[in-house]
């Protein structure tokens, strides 16, 4: 029990140094995505930024939760709502599509176990890309440039995938909408939120030491409490 308790504590400190490191140093590039698993028993929702989980969400429960550290802190944003419901809205899309889905290889009578990823980054410059992936067991069958309006075949087997939706309009239309624009939003305004935390967290050190008289011996907090303090805090709830 120890060790794990350690173990989730190290994690939490790594969560928090990465985030204020990227902050400090500026960045270049950050991400956004969805990973959507979808079978004939179920399906579920896993967001990153960055490369760092903070989101799950299963149909059977109907509910989007917050994951680790970094899912707490965003759930209280007016962003977290609008992706719950059209994170939900998506999957039942794709829940609606994947009987007509068809792939080379498979031959079961069972509607095509189907996994996508919607992801989007943005530049140092502002600019914001976005896109869609469609596989099965891992393997990539299909993306889509919603920039560009693009399907590009990455398999022979998604060929039916490609021309099903290629010329749909109704299907290109959400994917590039969601990927483009509802994803750039929230990566935005998710990060918006992170770096206020971060400034907030800066504040009090600063306004001490304005506070302190001349002459007086100054005695700064360790940068670690700032780091360790959170985590414990995080912890703890």
């Amino acid at each position: 029990m120890a060790l794990t308790e350690k173990t989730n504590f190290i994690s939490c400190i790594l969560v928090v140094l990465l985030r204020y490191c990227l902050w400090a140093v500026g960045a270049k590039t950050h991400s956004l995505s969805y990973d959507f698993t979808i079978t004939r028993l179920g399906c579920e929702v896993q967001g990153q930024v960055d490369e760092i989980a903070f989101l799950r969400y299963e149909c059977g429960s109907k509910k989007v939760k917050p994951f680790g550290a970094l899912g707490k802190e965003l759930n209280g944003t007016k962003t977290w709502k609008e992706q719950t419901e059209t994170l939900k809205d998506l999957m039942d899309v794709l829940t609606q599509q994947l009987p007509d889905l068809q792939l080379g290889s498979y031959t079961q009578k069972d509607p095509l176990p189907l996994q996508a990823t919607m992801s989007c980054q943005r530049e140092a410059n502002g600019h914001t890309t976005g896109s869609w992936q469609f596989g099965y067991k891992g393997q990539k069958f299909l993306l889509f440039d919603p920039e560009n309006i693009k399907w590009t075949l990455l398999h022979p087997g998604g060929r039916q995938m490609k021309e099903m939706w290629e010329h749909g309009r109704d299907m290109t239309m959400v994917f590039q909408k969601t990927s483009v624009g509802d994803c750039a939003r929230w990566l935005e305004d998710f990060w918006m939120c992170c770096e206020k935390s971060l400034k907030a967290t800066a504040l009090p050190t600063q306004a001490t030491r304005i506070a302190q008289p001349k002459g007086t011996a100054t005695t700064s907090i360790p940068w670690s409490l700032h780091v360790i303090l959170p985590c414990s805090i995080l912890l703890a709830i």
